[in-house]
């Protein structure tokens, strides 16, 4: 277990330290607010930006690329013929891709240049807190397999 130390700040012109406080907490309480962003320590003192809105998309992604799986089975990028695969970490001329999808899990494929190195499943949930974003662009290739898996089976009823 890690000890994080969590800051949000907002600017709130008030009387009192306590009407400023009962200002920002109405905000923060608001569904419709945009006051979603926070700053993440952690006791080694490093610092992530985490988006709660991105975060609960992802959650939704997660939900939305295992249904589609379940029915209509595993896919890749190739499969959906996409135009690039979801970018999990970019370091120079290493890049780690998401290239083939699964109940649960994605197989991240890590290149070196243009030579393939090594490949490593990884959950959605890890994928997710790697970057909420990496989850909404697999979502839509799961909805690009699923529009192809229904014409498909259109297909073969007709």
């Amino acid at each position: 277990m890690v000890n994080y130390k969590i800051k949000w700040e907002i600017d709130i012109e008030a009387d009192s330290p306590e009407e400023a406080v009962g200002k920002a907490l109405e905000i923060q309480r608001d569904v419709e607010s945009l006051a979603n962003i926070f700053e993440v320590t952690d006791s080694e003192g490093n610092v992530k930006e985490i988006d709660v809105l991105a975060y609960d998309n992802g959650v939704d992604n997660i939900r939305y690329v295992n249904k589609v799986i379940k029915n209509h089975g595993e896919f890749s990028t190739f499969d959906v013929e996409a135009e690039d695969s979801p970018t999990v970490t970019n370091l120079g001329n290493v890049m780690q891709l998401a290239e083939d999808f699964h109940e649960g899990y994605a197989t991240c494929t890590t290149y070196i240049g243009s030579r393939e190195e090594s490949q490593q499943d990884v959950s959605y949930e890890d994928l997710l807190k790697i970057d909420p974003f990496i989850l909404e662009h697999i979502a839509s290739l799961a909805e690009n397999w699923e529009a192809e898996s229904l014409k498909t089976e259109k297909r073969i009823s007709d």
